[in-house]
């Protein structure tokens, strides 16, 4: 959803506008590089939390 309600849409026109339809293919690439960093993003930010849970859990139990 997001690659493509909030990246892909917006790039193909704007893509479009410039590059023709040699564009289109260039709005795909962008919009998966984009989503696939702001999911690298989320994923640290939820693994940083996650870890220092842990690390506040053990600290607990001793």
């Amino acid at each position: 959803m997001l690659r493509q309600g909030v990246f892909l849409i917006p790039l193909l026109y704007a893509t479009n506008a410039l590059f023709g339809v040699t564009g289109n293919i260039i709005a795909h690439i962008i919009a998966d590089i984009t989503a696939a960093a702001v999911a690298i993003a989320l994923a640290l930010r939820q693994y940083g939390k996650l870890k220092q849970s842990v690390s506040e859990s053990a600290a607990e139990l001793h």
